[in-house]
């Protein structure tokens, strides 16, 4: 897990840069600090070091949270339209023809 900067805090001071043991900061073109993240070690030397606390562990993107439906939410779900629903007993079918009987033999 490499480190990150936040550039919104970073102040360009640059005191992170000589404290990184493999040299995997070097600054943007804004002059702050950018973290090259296949060089970075994760000592977090930089982290300790940084004076406005803006280098932390780079935890990969934040998934979105599930958002819970409203109270006054008032869509309902909706089910795929899968078609007709078949008929799970099949109704005999009727013949024209009848099949004629044996005769009552006594």
């Amino acid at each position: 897990m490499a480190y990150k900067v936040d550039p919104a805090k970073c102040i360009a001071c640059h005191t992170c840069i000589g404290a990184c043991p493999v040299m995997a900061i070097s600054t943007g073109a804004d002059q702050k600090a950018v973290i090259d993240p296949a060089k970075c070690i994760s000592c977090g030397t930089c982290a300790a070091i940084c004076p406005v606390n803006a280098i932390a562990p780079d935890l990969g993107p934040t998934p979105n949270p599930v958002s819970e439906p409203k109270s006054n939410d008032t869509k309902t779900p909706t089910t795929p339209d899968l078609g007709p629903t078949p008929n799970p007993v099949s109704e005999p079918k009727s013949n024209d023809t009848e099949t004629p009987t044996a005769p009552d033999q006594k």
